[in-house]
């Protein structure tokens, strides 16, 4: 049986979702477009008959929607995307094997103990009430009150991951599907945004090396980019709200609707 795929618009990469609608469309794939309330789970419209098998993509919402109504596989997700979690099992590989794990309450005197006047900062988790990115010292107690206001953040004992800036060049995404890398694509360089459909072959390699030490569930994307030392893992997220930048999203659509169908036989 092929799933139904549930798509979530207005979470922010427009080129990309106009890209997987026309796909949809044109494949003759079964979906629904859904739209939830910002900031919370409610539905705008009527819900949709849906039933397994089906793939969420989008935002929290949809997410959260799949889970409540028990609809599978819905999402891939879980503790084993918890930063802490992979870095022990890639090691070296792992950009960020040096972070710390934290709550933020801790974070201003951990970066004062390092001498850290800008540090990478990101949740401990895949659920992310903020993405991450290079924080200035001075800035996290605003920030964090700012989350709070807007019900982003529920206090300040959320657990995150802290490590030092690192000499990165490019990144970029890969799809990967049963342990297979399927699709790519750069989005940075020098740490602006640069959507490419290429990548090198060695961060290719390092992407298949990692999957074989530890790959966190059957469909996710992973992160590399390049240092002065080697190809590194960024991280690990969960395919379902995963931007997929300039990926052959067609191509992206196939082969997991495929592996669903299979799957589900």
């Amino acid at each position: 049986m092929k799933p139904v795929w549930l798509v979530e618009s207005h979470v922010g990469d427009e080129p990309g979702f106009q890209a997987m609608i026309q796909h949809l469309q044109h494949a003759a794939y079964a979906h629904h477009v859904m739209r939830f309330v910002p900031f919370s789970y409610d539905l705008v419209g009527g819900e949709p008959a849906v039933s397994s098998p089906c793939i969420a993509f989008g935002g929290a919402g949809v997410a959260d929607y799949v889970t409540r109504k028990g609809l599978e596989p819905g999402v891939w997700t879980g503790p084993q995307f918890a930063p802490s979690h992979y870095a022990r099992r890639l090691g070296a590989l792992y950009l960020n094997h040096l972070q710390i794990e934290c709550t933020l309450s801790e974070v201003p005197s951990i970066a004062l103990r390092n001498d850290w006047s800008h540090f990478f900062m990101r949740p401990n988790n895949d659920l992310k009430p903020f993405a991450g990115r290079v924080f200035a010292a001075s800035e996290v107690a605003g920030w964090v009150a700012d989350l709070g206001r807007n019900n982003l953040l529920a206090d300040n004992n959320y657990r995150v991951t802290v490590a030092p800036l690192l000499d990165i060049g490019r990144e970029w995404r890969t799809v990967v599907v049963n342990g297979v890398p399927i699709a790519w694509s750069q989005y940075k360089q020098d740490g602006h945004r640069k959507d490419e459909p290429s990548i090198e072959p060695a961060a290719l390699q390092a992407v298949k090396d990692a999957v074989k030490l530890f790959a966190p569930a059957d469909i996710f994307v992973a992160d590399v980019c390049e240092t002065p030392e080697a190809m590194k893992i960024v991280e690990y997220n969960t395919f379902n709200s995963a931007g997929l930048y300039a990926c052959d999203i067609a191509k992206v659509i196939d082969v997991v609707s495929m592996f669903v169908t299979e799957q589900w036989k």
